[in-house]
């Protein structure tokens, strides 16, 4: 999705930044991190929908109901065009969640198995997306 210096991983596959620095320096990233989904960084090779759909997919089957996902505000502009109604416009299919943004939003199956972003769900939680 994109070679910008912000979207390579700091950590080896399926393991965490062992160490976040400043006032995070004491956290034990272990403890608050899941890496098992961390594969390294993307490979050429490997298309952007693939992870995106690959990633969907492991959510929609684990047991917990909510996550917290950190990451790229492309992939997440991306993941929004691919699991939106794609005759829906929604400001998150052309705008970028802001940095530091939080967004809030429902993933779920429809009855035939696909998933599907549910769009009365998507709630700004703090800066919202860019302008």
């Amino acid at each position: 999705m994109s070679r910008n210096v912000d979207t390579i991983s700091l950590s080896s596959p399926r393991s965490v930044q062992a160490c976040l620095g400043g006032s995070l320096v004491d956290v034990d990233t272990m403890q608050i991190f899941e890496p098992r989904m961390n594969y390294g960084n993307k490979k050429s090779s490997m298309k952007s929908l693939e992870r995106i759909q690959v990633f969907a997919q492991w959510l929609l089957e684990q047991e917990q109901p909510k996550f917290i996902v950190c990451g790229h505000s492309l992939y997440f502009r991306t993941f929004f065009q691919v699991y939106l109604p794609k005759q829906l416009d929604h400001v998150c299919k052309r705008r970028k969640i802001a940095n530091a943004g939080v967004v809030a939003f429902e993933l779920a199956q429809d009855s035939k198995g696909r998933c599907c972003v549910l769009p009365q769900t998507i709630t700004p939680v703090y800066l919202g997306f860019a302008k």
